[in-house]
């Protein structure tokens, strides 16, 4: 439920309010990075992406697969 949430909702807000511009396309996360009044932000959404493709990955390879197309399938979706 919560990796729904920060899937459909959480990621996609964030990365919107990020900017603070109201032109979507003027800065990229390159420079967003690297303004001082934006770093923490910046380092606040990197550490809610690294936590959930975390638990998406370890919930992808909690359980062995049956098949040989799940083995291709799960070592494609890490890379």
């Amino acid at each position: 439920m919560i990796l729904n949430i920060t899937a459909y909702f959480i990621i996609p807000v964030y990365t919107f309010l990020l900017p603070g511009e109201p032109i979507l396309f003027r800065l990229n996360f390159s420079v967003l990075g690297s303004l001082a009044n934006r770093k923490n932000a910046f380092l606040l959404w990197g550490i809610i992406v690294g936590i959930y493709f975390y638990y998406v990955l370890r919930k992808n390879y909690s359980s062995p697969p049956t098949q040989p197309e799940g083995r291709r399938l799960r070592a494609s979706s890490a890379l």
